[in-house]
């Protein structure tokens, strides 16, 4: 019997993406050219058929085939090439890594002038969420969605009112594009939380259970999130009698998706300074050594400044608020630009479960009219949380300064409020500047028009 779907890549997250799909009834043919790799997989489920001839697998699989790429996004070219020479007409090429939907987009219309349909699909979830039931965002040819939804469908996660976790959002790199944004807040929350833990251990000194326990509390109510929750979790990991956290070097990596968001969003001209302060933080910790020297020069003695914890809880709420709002409207103008199919409230759903971002706020959010996404801080049901969260973060920021504790993502976030809801930036200087020496020219406040002013030599 052939299969219905095939896995390239037998790595964590497809292994647990085949297993998955097993144990939702599917026939899974699996491809590695790591032969012990499939030897676990038919280990953990012998009903998987698996292969290392790359022609024997395409052969197993029911026509017009599916097969699902599960590689690093560096060797996608290389494995759809590859491919290219067994595939045929009108058979569907699923790339579920994060690629950047740009090179997405270039290869769908490598595989159309082959026949070959090409689709980016964002997975989210982690390797356990494969297994479980991951998030996943569609993009590609409505009439190949049509064709395998009821097959992703069957493998996502499922919300609360029981709605699978997957939509269609357009063609030609949609689902890329997206999963790309979702990773860009995935790093700003992460920063978030980092902040937030560094405050309470050095303003108010706490211990690390001291800090899971606030962690939890927080995780029973509209703070709650999936990132908070393993975090707290993470807190109170040891190893023999010490905390595991505390052994860990502050040195924090990056595969590329959160850049690629600030990138987009300087393409647009869309701000995502949030997201990308989170971006440069890890940057900034990657310099160790220079760290460690400045840290020694520059040294001074701060005295800890206590920080109230509902302050705290907010400022990191309002922070929260702000990063989805900076990403929503990054993904609304990209949305219009490539006329894709994404909304709001198609996202909210998806991203409720399963994902790595899912959390109280996203689900809140999924009872809102797609009007609303466009600019959340104009929406009254958000009004109380910023009424409550900028005084809380002018308190928090004032005993992260005085304590010498670094709070970039927090300090970011009243900047760009500050700069949003000033009617009169001072960027009128910097337009007379440009004037000044290059003749760029400037509007008027009271006349129409370009202008150039004859400055004094």
């Amino acid at each position: 019997m052939s299969s219905s779907i095939g896995i390239v890549g037998i790595g964590a997250m497809g292994r647990n993406l085949a297993l998955n799909l097993i144990l939702k009834g599917h026939t899974v043919s699996a491809y590695d050219i790591d032969s012990d790799q499939l030897q676990q997989l038919q280990n953990e489920n012998s009903n998987i058929r698996t292969f290392t001839s790359l022609g024997h697998f395409v052969d197993s699989l029911a026509k017009p085939r599916s097969i699902l790429l599960s590689v690093s996004s560096h060797l996608v070219d290389e494995v759809l090439s590859d491919l290219l020479n067994f595939v045929e007409k009108e058979d569907s090429i699923i790339d579920g890594g994060n690629s950047h939907y740009k090179l997405t987009q270039t290869r769908q219309v490598l595989c159309e002038e082959k026949g070959i349909e090409f689709v980016g699909l964002g997975i989210s979830g982690g390797p356990k969420g494969a297994k479980t039931g991951p998030s996943m965002m569609f993009g590609g040819k409505l009439s190949v969605w049509n064709r395998l939804s009821s097959l992703l469908q069957s493998i996502a996660a499922k919300s609360k009112e029981g709605l699978p976790c997957i939509d269609y959002l357009g063609d030609n790199g949609a689902g890329h594009f997206v999963k790309t944004i979702h990773n860009g807040i995935e790093y700003a929350d992460m920063q978030l939380i980092a902040e937030t833990y560094e405050i309470l251990k050095r303003c108010n000194s706490l211990g690390n259970e001291e800090i899971s326990d606030i962690f939890k509390k927080w995780n029973q109510g509209i703070l709650s999130s999936y990132l908070l929750e393993i975090s707290a979790e993470i807190l109170v990991e040891k190893e023999q009698d010490r905390f595991l956290v505390d052994l860990i070097i502050d040195k924090a990596a990056q595969k590329g998706t959160g850049r690629w968001s600030s990138e987009i969003g300087l393409e647009y001209g869309i701000p995502l300074d949030l997201i990308t302060i989170a971006v440069q933080q890890r940057i900034i910790s990657s310099h160790k050594d220079k760290r460690v020297i400045l840290a020694n020069l520059y040294e001074s003695n701060h005295s800890p400044t206590s920080v109230a914890l509902e302050d705290l809880a907010s400022a990191y709420l309002f922070a929260r608020l702000l990063i989805l709002e900076q990403a929503f409207n990054l993904i609304i103008t990209v949305n219009t630009d490539q006329s894709w199919k994404i909304n709001g409230g198609k996202l909210v759903k998806i991203w409720e479960n399963g994902c790595i971002i899912r959390s109280s706020l996203i689900h809140q959010m999924s009872k809102l009219e797609e009007k609303d996404f466009s600019n959340l801080l104009l929406n009254p049901d958000y009004q109380e949380i910023i009424q409550h969260g900028l005084p809380s973060l002018q308190k928090i920021l004032s005993s992260t300064i005085t304590s010498g504790v670094s709070s970039p993502l927090f300090s970011s976030v009243m900047q760009y409020f500050l700069s949003i809801t000033t009617s009169r930036l001072p960027s009128y200087l910097i337009q007379a500047q440009r004037d000044y020496f290059g003749s760029h020219g400037f509007e008027r406040s009271d006349r129409t028009g370009l202008y150039r002013h004859k400055w004094l030599d």
